[in-house]
C-alpha cells in the first residue's frame, strides 16, 4: 500500500493533467470556455474558504479522495453557461464535480496506483468548509473575471489503518 508520501509524489506529476481535465470537463458539462491563468500546484490541505463549497468524495478499501469546488454566488452564472436560479446552478455544479472526479479516475497514472474510487453523493457547504491535511492539487478555472477553485486530495483510507510513516512518528513519541 502507498503512503501519503507516495501519494504526494504521484499527485505532483499530475498538476497539468488535472488542469487540462478541468477545462475539458467544464466545456463538456456546461459548454463554457474557461482558462487556467496560473499553473496548478501541489498542496497539503484543500482550501474551503468560499461562499459555496461543493465536495465530491470517492473511495475504495485502500484510498479515499475529496474534490472541493469553491466559488462565490456572483460567479455561479458564468460557470453554468446559461440563466438559472441559484438552486439549479448548485445542482449543476454538483453534476460538474461528479463528472470531474469521474474524469480524474480516467487518468491512467492514478488508476494504475490507486485503482478505481467509487464516488459518493456530492455535498454542499455554505460559508466555507474545513478539510484535513492530505496531499492534493489546487488550481482555479477562470470564466471572464470569475474564478472557480478546484482542489483534489487523496489519502490512505481510514479503514486500512494508519499510514506507516505516521505510525513510525507515533512510535518515536
Amino acid at each position: 500500500m502507498l503512503t501519503e508520501t507516495h501519494l504526494r509524489e504521484i499527485l505532483s506529476t499530475q498538476c497539468l493533467s488535472f488542469s487540462e481535465t478541468a477545462v475539458e470537463c467544464l466545456r463538456a458539462v456546461f459548454r463554457t470556455s474557461s482558462e487556467v491563468r496560473e499553473p496548478w500546484t501541489l498542496s497539503e490541505q484543500l482550501d474551503g474558504r468560499f461562499e459555496y463549497v461543493f465536495v465530491q468524495a470517492a473511495s475504495n478499501p485502500r484510498y479515499e479522495s475529496r474534490l472541493c469546488v469553491g466559488l462565490s454566488t456572483s460567479a455561479l452564472p458564468g460557470f453554468v453557461g446559461c440563466p438559472m436560479d441559484v438552486g439549479e446552478a448548485k445542482d449543476a455544479l454538483k453534476e460538474f464535480a461528479n463528472t470531474f472526479v469521474g474524469m480524474i479516475m480516467d487518468i491512467q497514472a492514478l488508476r494504475d496506483v490507486c485503482g478505481v474510487l467509487t464516488q459518493m453523493s456530492p455535498a454542499e457547504a455554505v460559508g466555507g468548509a474545513f478539510f484535513p491535511r492530505a496531499p492534493g492539487i489546487n488550481g482555479k478555472l477562470w470564466v471572464g473575471d470569475h474564478a472557480m477553485y478546484l482542489g483534489y486530495c487523496m489519502s490512505v483510507s481510514a479503514a486500512t489503518g494508519m499510514d506507516p510513516e505516521y505510525e513510525a512518528l507515533v512510535d518515536l513519541a
